[in-house]
């Protein structure tokens, strides 16, 4: 008997959902056991044979045996872990730039917003309840070895590519050892599973998320603070660790297509069941639907998971209905954009790996004789790199409209849909491959103004869909991530192709995210994890507009990596 007996399948799961014995799927599934799973489930088969099961017995029969979800990790305390967590604090007005160019009238309500941001990682910092280590088979946790910020609201473990951006947020802060603690925490699940799980649930070890540990890795690197050897250290294991990732989106996520044959990459779940933190919700969705038409939802809605956007009528074959969702049909822009990142952030890994071999003694890392695998390494990613800029130019590129497009593999052809543009459609700028990917000054001024004509950026920030679904990845909600990813991406064009526009509208989209949260922050004393890009003169979340998720670590992350490295681009009129 196991845990996946109770939490991922079975008659009891069915049974909590039958009878709505909680409002939200996910609060069972992260609930404990008081007794092993064997025990358990003994004992509520017993209970099935004695009585009629009804709301009450269950309820019952749940407080007997359940604790509440949340049981299975402890807030850490950072202020008391961290030695300089004051003393950082107390320079953060030094620090972050931008509280210097506001009006003395505005300064002290943008530091007191910092000096909050900067406290919530307190509060969203966990460790794993020792009963964890104890009793593994009663918790669904994933057990991690050091600190973690989690995502916050219901959200009670680690998210993957929440990470990144939280990650950025805490180096911003100079926290360096809790973004270095986190990294290390992603690298032991890759070396445990093969890859990064969705999130730290063991319902999660079916799916990925976004790869973005190579991202994570490199701005460590940039930040770090110790001596060559332990960098070297660093190096050789996270390196390991890319390379066993970026293998599992090679085995499980690649497609070839066409001829001469094209090699990219989907988002792909090989399931048939529901999901369990969300069990109640997608066997209603598919009541209707016949058995393959239930596999091929199930399949969708992991798939659609793994890709972050969950949900959007980006992933909808009609556009507009959830039971038609085909995630495992499309190749995405914005997966094959991250992992052309990847290869360009792994080559960087390596060469810098390659310089400090030559700089310590000779250690069990490798010596001198290594240098020319490690080279090869370099050469092999650099023709993946080559080749997968040159598939998603050729296939992936809509010269027309002059931006990217996702791919249906069962039409042929680029998605259609009720929108024109989304933000993913311009995410090739983030893939550091520009130089591949844009052919001319001409063309990236095309980019810029085929961007300020889609109707993505508003008042807000970046939508991520013109299209309003209801689903919400698409319009009027914009998210922090995107934001972050686009805005380095219109930078970048701006390197490429100096004077094409990209810049002003890079500038846009920082001033527009910070104008939101700020404005957000000020009327409801939140920060959450999307906002509506349309609120009232952009300030995403007047009036109800705000997502029910609060506390959310990549929006801390963006808003504080915004106001730390792009003071510049920042408007101080947004504060008043």
């Amino acid at each position: 008997m196991t845990t996946e007996e109770i939490f991922l399948r079975g008659a009891l799961l069915k049974s909590v959902h039958h009878f709505g014995a909680f409002q939200d799927c996910k609060d069972f599934v992260d609930s404990s056991l008081k007794e092993d799973p064997q025990v358990v489930l003994e004992k509520f088969q017993q209970l099935l044979e004695s009585q009629p099961l009804d709301k009450n017995v269950l309820n019952t029969f749940l407080q007997t045996y359940f604790q509440p979800a949340g049981s299975d990790t402890l807030r850490f305390q950072v202020e008391q872990s961290i030695p300089d967590w004051f003393q950082l604090e107390s320079q953060l007005e030094d620090n972050f730039s931008i509280v210097n160019k506001i009006n003395e009238d505005q300064r002290q309500a943008v530091l007191s917003w910092i000096t909050f941001l900067f406290k919530a990682w307190g509060s969203l910092c966990l460790q794993v309840h020792p009963q964890v280590y104890e009793h593994p088979s009663r918790y669904t946790l994933i057990p991690w070895k050091k600190p973690m910020i989690v995502a916050g609201g219901r959200f009670r473990e680690f998210y993957y590519w929440d990470s990144y951006f939280i990650v950025k947020g805490l180096l911003s802060c100079g926290l360096f050892t809790l973004a270095r603690d986190m990294v290390d925490n992603l690298l032991d699940m890759v070396f445990m599973f093969g890859f990064v799980p969705n999130g730290g649930r063991i319902y999660y070890l079916n799916r990925s998320q976004p790869p973005l540990l190579s991202d994570m890795v490199a701005v460590v690197v940039r930040n770090w603070s110790g001596d060559n050897s332990s960098l070297l250290t660093f190096l050789h294991r996270a390196l390991q660790g890319l390379e066993k990732e970026y293998e599992f989106f090679s085995n499980y996520r690649s497609v070839t297509i066409g001829d001469p044959p094209l090699h990219l990459n989907r988002y792909f779940v090989n399931t048939w069941e529901p999901r369990p933190e969300s069990f109640c919700s997608d066997t209603q969705l598919v009541n209707s639907c016949n058995e393959q038409q239930k596999t091929q939802c199930f399949c969708g809605l992991a798939s659609a998971a793994e890709s972050g956007w969950d949900f959007s009528s980006r992933w909808l074959e009609d556009g507009c209905h959830l039971h038609t969702i085909c995630t495992q049909d499309i190749i995405p822009v914005c997966l094959n954009s991250i992992l052309l990142r990847m290869e360009s952030q792994i080559i960087s890994l390596y060469r810098q790996y390659v310089a400090l071999l030559g700089t310590v003694p000779s250690s069990t890392l490798g010596t001198k004789d290594k240098l020319n695998e490690e080279e090869q390494r370099i050469l092999w990613f650099q023709e993946q790199r080559l080749r997968r800029a040159q598939a998603i130019r050729r296939l992936l590129w809509d010269k027309h409209s002059h931006q990217w497009r996702d791919y249906d593999m069962k039409r042929n052809e680029w998605t259609r849909r009720k929108f024109d543009s989304a933000a993913s459609n311009y995410l090739p700028l983030w893939s550091n491959a520009i130089e591949s990917l844009v052919s001319s000054q001409e063309e990236a001024e095309a980019i810029v103004e085929s961007f300020l004509n889609s109707g993505l950026l508003q008042a807000g920030g970046v939508l991520t869909t013109t299209f309003e679904s209801g689903q919400q990845w698409d319009s009027p909600n914009a998210w922090p991530p995107l934001q972050d990813m686009l805005a380095e991406g219109f930078l970048a064009l701006e390197r490429f192709a100096p004077g094409c526009g990209a810049k002003q509208v890079a500038s846009k989209i920082i001033s527009r995210y910070i104008h939101s949260t700020f404005h957000g922050w000020r009327q409801t004393g939140h920060m959450y994890e999307k906002y509506n890009a349309m609120g009232s003169e952009g300030r995403g979340g007047q009036g109800g507009e705000y997502a029910v998720q609060i506390g959310f670590g990549w929006t801390n992350g963006v808003a504080l990596s915004f106001l730390r490295h792009y003071a510049e681009w920042i408007d101080s009129e947004i504060f008043t």
